[in-house]
């Protein structure tokens, strides 16, 4: 019983570290490449965050037809998780900026087209 309440905890987050100590020397390159990165993690995180959602109501409407909602995570890890990419974005945009590096994220290409 208490191995299957363990598996059914919220996962604990492991948000990035927003700078690293080898930032500066990236090129612009190596910097587009991790901020396309960053979005795919960033898009991936928010589907796994609408599962929760979804299991956070499912959950609630479980109470009341009195069935076991024990799998489900209400976690937020997701949350957590984005947060920290999206700073870890803007410190390598800032980097960017500063280096004069001419790339676009995939949300500036949709928000801006040519």
């Amino acid at each position: 019983m208490v191995a299957i309440l363990a598996g059914c905890a919220a996962r604990k987050a492991t948000p990035v570290a927003v700078s690293e100590y080898n930032d500066d020397l990236k090129s612009c390159q190596a910097l587009a490449t991790e901020l396309t990165m960053i979005d795919q993690d960033i898009v991936r995180l928010k589907k796994e965050e609408d599962k929760t959602y979804q299991n956070a109501f499912f959950g609630a409407a479980a109470v009341f037809l009195y069935v076991p909602a024990l799998f489900m995570d209400f976690g937020t890890a997701e949350r957590e998780e984005i947060a920290a990419l999206q700073e870890r974005k803007r410190h390598l945009l800032v980097i960017g900026v500063n280096k004069k590096c001419d790339f676009k994220t995939e949300e500036e290409k949709i928000d801006k087209p040519n």
